[in-house]
């Protein structure tokens, strides 16, 4: 007889009226906003040279992201830097890099545009 008014009085006490009828009640803490990183300047190691990666935040979830020390002819070389370093740098293990297109030379260095996804 204990058990069953000890159990009772738990399931009840975890129980709160709202006017739609009885739920079970569980505020969870609200989640705070994820932190803006702030703009940075990264050095990155890649295939025998260190080239410097700077990653901007654009305010909507994205990052503007640029590579110097490459010359315009090292485009694959620009895509495939810009991708594992943006991932290592910005992304969760979870999360996978999206880019709105490749990187584009503009005389000094790559730039573009990516998201974790």
């Amino acid at each position: 007889m204990n058990r069953f008014l000890i159990v009772t009085l738990v399931l009840l006490s975890a129980c709160s009226h709202d006017s739609a009828g009885i739920r079970i009640a569980h505020d969870a803490p609200a989640q705070a906003p994820a932190a803006v990183m702030a703009a940075r300047t990264e050095p990155v190691f890649f295939n025998g040279k260190t080239y410097s990666m700077g990653l901007s935040p654009d305010g909507q979830g994205g990052y503007a992201i640029s590579v110097a020390g490459m010359s315009g002819s090292q485009g694959k070389d620009a895509a495939e830097l810009t991708k594992t370093a943006f991932h290592h740098f910005t992304c969760k293990d979870s999360q996978t890099a999206k880019f709105a297109s490749s990187p584009i030379f503009d005389g000094s260095k790559w730039n573009s545009h990516g998201r974790c996804a």
